[in-house]
């Protein structure tokens, strides 16, 4: 009967370490074939379980998956150089210990010596077929192994090179040792193996001992006890379920949300904007009294006297002289870094011979450094052409300011057509439209 061998955990941690690889020794060296490893792998037999009862109980994270594939290619390819190797391997000889090694269990003939590296693809497929990975780092892990061992191998020495260059890469950004890194991933082997028996202790438990059986209930204390810190064990190796994973907003949350912060802020800033300049509109369309912006009143014709006279209105028989004079110009639309004036009521219609509230507004353009802007209102009475100014407004522009407005309230003489015009002195001279007090029609 051909003798198990066992891949002892400090052999394998001191001479296959993938950080720092050595040469493979030597198919004749003593200490390669010494006799009490293979004596000692009968008792080992008792202390483990087959990798096809692991892998249905348990999932491998991507350390134990590959330190797994690394002892299987390791045991086998030693195997092969002894010429020890059975004529077949399979999920159900290859079994795993409690202290986290890999072993080939015996079989009843002695084999051929060489062992398939068919088979050997076949089980580090499997291998990795059982590995998972619960968080980002370790999906990211599992996929590294999977396209690293992809394709199938003719030479279990190849295999074997393919296995300890994926475990490298995988363990690149670890800054343990070796012998640290390999130590923590077999305890960790070594809790599946204990949690994977005592769920099937747990299945086939025989029925609870008499109460006077002492030495049987210290047992099932022991056994429970060693389950349930297996079971802890194992819930750590298992993926979390869906309801107990903490879920992040998705990026279709995070856009929406962005938007609407975007849409509001743009909200707070252009609606007192666009408010104003509807309201200023309507103002312009609705209450003003320029004449360029108002229908005329029409009126009948009068009536034919007794004389026989054709009627005639009392408009066309005054002279002309009694017609209000056009308002002169007295500055340009634009002047410098001013781009224009505009005058209106700012508070309704004004009368003559009374307080007429006006606003005048100066629009400029932006300058670094602040400057001051000041104008006064010309009264211009339209029958006489008599033209008489009134206090205006002084006020600092400050950098970047492209528009300034003040409120006048000038009292207005009581001639009956009158018109008002503003008349900037700094930065520079220009006059706005004039603003008609009286009608157009009006007569001196």
């Amino acid at each position: 009967m051909a003798d198990a061998v066992v891949h002892q955990s400090q052999q394998r941690d001191a001479d296959d370490a993938p950080s720092e690889l050595k040469h493979e020794p030597d198919p004749g060296d003593k200490t390669t074939t010494a006799s009490p490893a293979i004596d000692d792998a009968g008792n080992d037999m008792t202390e483990g379980i087959a990798l096809r009862r692991l892998l249905a109980v348990a999932t491998l994270n991507p350390a134990q998956g590959g330190l797994l594939a690394m002892d299987l290619v390791d045991t086998l390819a030693e195997l092969e150089q002894r010429g020890d190797g059975p004529e077949q391997v399979t999920d159900r000889s290859v079994m795993v210990n409690r202290d986290g090694t890999l072993l080939i269990a015996p079989v009843a003939e002695n084999g051929s010596g060489a062992v398939s590296a068919t088979t050997a693809n076949a089980l580090v497929r499997l291998l990795m077929g059982h590995t998972r990975g619960g968080s980002a780092r370790r999906k990211v892990e599992a996929e590294l192994l999977t396209d690293r061992l992809a394709g199938t191998f003719t030479e279990i020495t190849e295999l074997r090179e393919k296995v300890r260059t994926a475990v490298a890469e995988l363990r690149a950004d670890d800054v343990t040792s070796w012998d640290d890194w390999a130590a923590i991933v077999r305890r960790q082997i070594g809790a599946l193996v204990r949690a994977t028996e005592g769920h099937t202790a747990l299945r086939d438990r025989p029925a609870p001992p008499k109460p006077d059986d002492t030495e049987a209930t210290n047992a099932v204390a022991e056994s429970a006890r060693t389950l349930n810190l297996a079971r802890g064990d194992l819930r750590g190796a298992r993926r979390k379920a869906w309801h107990r994973k903490r879920r992040l907003p998705g990026r279709r949350g995070l856009l929406i949300g962005l938007v609407v912060v975007l849409l509001a802020v743009t909200g707070w800033w252009a609606v007192p904007e666009a408010w104003s300049e509807l309201r200023r509109g309507w103002e312009a369309v609705f209450t003003t009294e320029e004449p360029s912006q108002q229908l005329p009143p029409v009126s009948p014709p009068k009536q034919q006297g007794d004389g026989g006279t054709t009627g005639k209105s009392a408009e066309a028989a005054q002279p002309v002289t009694d017609r209000p004079e056009a308002v002169p110009r007295l500055g340009p639309e634009k002047a410098g870094p001013i781009n224009g004036v505009t005058i209106e009521r700012a508070e309704g219609a004004c009368t003559r011979a009374a307080i007429c509230p006006l606003r005048v507004d100066v629009m400029l353009d932006p300058t670094a450094s602040p400057r001051e802007v000041s104008w006064s209102l010309r009264v211009v009475d339209r029958c006489t052409g008599e033209i008489s100014t009134r206090r205006g407004v002084s006020m600092t522009a400050r950098s970047g300011w492209q528009q300034v407005y003040g409120i006048s309230r000038p009292t207005l003489p009581g001639s009956p057509a009158l018109a008002i015009v503003a008349v900037t002195k700094a930065p520079a001279t220009a006059a706005s439209a004039p603003l008609y007090v009286t009608a157009d029609r009006a007569t001196c």
